[in-house]
């Protein structure tokens, strides 16, 4: 049998950043709702103060068909659970706002770059991370 000295735990880490305002929310066992955080039906997490309000649903709803009005009571109820918030009320699905790591996807693919030619490309650029970062930053 194993003795173990010392702190033990069987608690895990969790950490969240929102995919619209970058801010960050970590600790041990915490879940979405301890940081304030949904997640949409497709996996974008949000801070709920930067989910659409209702006069950007509106708009939204006037300018896209496809978007169906939500009474208050209904509204309440889509908006009650941290996971599976519907895509009319995430910016990202939206395209109000768009996530770096989705930038960064849609540059791969319109000019055909692999993760690998990415790499090479920088490294024959650059011979370390501060020049690089600096070049990024510019």
């Amino acid at each position: 049998m194993k003795i173990r000295k010392g702190f033990v735990s069987n608690s895990s880490t969790s950490s969240f950043v929102c995919d619209v305002c970058g801010e960050g929310c970590s600790g041990m066992d915490i879940g979405l709702s301890d940081c304030d955080m949904v997640k949409c039906v497709n996996e974008h997490t949000i801070c709920r103060e930067e989910l659409l309000h209702k006069e950007e649903l509106q708009e939204l709803i006037d300018q896209n068909n496809e978007l169906e009005e939500t009474d208050d009571e209904k509204w309440d109820e889509e908006l009650s659970y941290n996971y599976g918030i519907p895509e009319k009320f995430c910016p990202c699905c939206q395209l109000k706002s768009i996530p770096k790591d989705e930038r960064y996807l849609f540059i791969k693919r319109i000019f055909g770059f692999t993760e690998e030619g990415i790499d090479n490309l920088i490294r024959r650029k650059f011979t370390n991370h501060k020049d690089f970062m600096e070049y990024v930053k510019k």
